[in-house]
């Protein structure tokens, strides 16, 4: 089963929310949300993360953590298509991941 959650966004929500994502969260997290290890790779968040995404982005209930609200640059649209795009990056990673080959002995 794919434990990441199912969005109800409009067809091409991911594509903007990669746009929002490069302009607005890459300098923490990552071109396309592959982080170097400092900061939480979004791509491996958990379904918790996922369920309050709105909050943490927009609410700031992860400031004490290092993540500033974004409610004064984003809207609840632009948190719900770059969650789209972060699903669809997962969704990729994993995908890639399933199918590369094993290490050679």
């Amino acid at each position: 089963a794919d434990p990441l959650p199912a969005l109800h966004v409009p067809p091409g929500a991911a594509d903007a929310g990669s746009a929002l994502f490069h302009r607005y969260c890459f300098f923490c997290h990552g071109i396309d949300a592959v982080t170097a290890g400092v900061v939480p790779d979004l791509r491996y968040a958990s379904l918790d993360t996922h369920a309050h995404f709105a909050d943490i982005v927009l609410g700031g209930s992860r400031a004490h953590m290092g993540m500033a609200s974004f409610a004064d640059k984003l809207d609840a649209a632009d948190v719900k298509a770059i969650q789209a795009y972060v699903i669809r990056r997962a969704r990729e990673t994993k995908q890639a991941e399933s199918t590369a080959a094993p290490p050679s002995p």
